[in-house]
């Protein structure tokens, strides 16, 4: 594998031509594609509803992505 491994749980932010949102890794794999990842999770859209989608990406075209890009809401949705 040529790039880093997404863990469960991490935030990453995939190539362009998938999506421009932030991505929620739930599963990581291997591809039959050498260099490339296989990932089960889901997408974070602008209005923060989720889209569950698996990819196969090159593993050197993701970015680990803070969790602060995100608000984070309490239990009434206010923005903490």
């Amino acid at each position: 594998m040529s790039g880093p491994r997404p863990a469960v749980g991490d935030l990453v932010a995939l190539p362009r031509y998938l999506s421009d949102r932030p991505y929620r890794v739930l599963a990581v794999a291997d591809s039959m594609i050498p260099g490339w990842v296989h990932l089960g999770g889901y997408l974070i859209r602008a209005d923060l509803t989720q889209w569950l989608v698996d990819y196969e990406v090159p593993a050197n075209q993701l970015r680990l992505l803070d969790d602060a890009v995100l608000p984070v809401y309490d239990s009434a949705r206010r923005i903490k």
